[in-house]
C-alpha cells in the first residue's frame, strides 16, 4: 500500500511537470504589483518588461501567440521580470503618470531597469505583432 502511494505521488509529479512545460511562454508575474516586479528584478539582477494592454484590444490578443513562442519565452524569461499592465486599471494609470510615460495605444512595450528608470518604449503596429518583433525590440535593450 505504501509503495502504491509513493508510485501515485511520483506519477502526479511527472504529470504536473508535463503540464507546466506545456504551458510555456513568457512568464508574467501574476501575484503582486509593480513594487513586487521591481523588487524581484533587482533580486534576480534582471531588467523589467511591462506590457501595457487593454482587455478589449484585438492587437493585444493577437500578440499573445507571440509571447508563447519558445525563442521569445527563453529570451524574455532569461533577461526580464515581466508584468502585464491593464491600461484601464488605477495602478497602471498612476504608474504611467508618475513616470511621465504617455501611452497612445496598445500594445505598448516598456522596458525598465530595476531602479525604475525607463530604458525603452515602443508601440507595436498591426504588422509587427510577431515573435520576431518581440525579440527584436527586447534585444535593443539587452546589452
Amino acid at each position: 500500500m505504501q509503495q502504491l502511494k509513493a508510485t501515485s505521488l511520483f506519477v502526479l509529479m511527472i504529470l504536473a511537470s508535463i503540464i507546466a512545460n506545456a504551458q510555456s511562454g513568457v512568464t508574467f508575474l501574476a501575484n503582486g504589483n509593480l513594487r513586487t516586479v521591481f523588487e524581484n528584478a533587482k533580486a534576480e539582477k534582471k531588467l523589467v518588461f511591462l506590457e501595457v494592454y487593454a482587455p478589449d484590444c484585438s492587437h493585444c490578443l493577437q500578440l499573445e501567440a507571440a509571447f508563447k513562442d519558445a525563442k521569445v519565452a527563453k529570451f524574455y524569461n532569461e533577461h526580464f521580470t515581466s508584468y502585464k499592465m491593464d491600461m484601464y486599471k488605477v495602478e497602471t494609470q498612476a504608474f504611467l503618470q508618475k513616470q511621465k510615460v504617455y501611452v497612445s495605444t496598445t500594445p505598448t512595450l516598456l522596458f525598465y531597469n530595476a531602479d525604475v528608470k525607463i530604458i525603452y518604449q515602443v508601440t507595436l503596429t498591426e504588422a509587427r505583432l510577431t515573435a520576431a518583433a518581440l525579440l527584436e525590440e527586447a534585444k535593443k535593450v539587452v546589452k
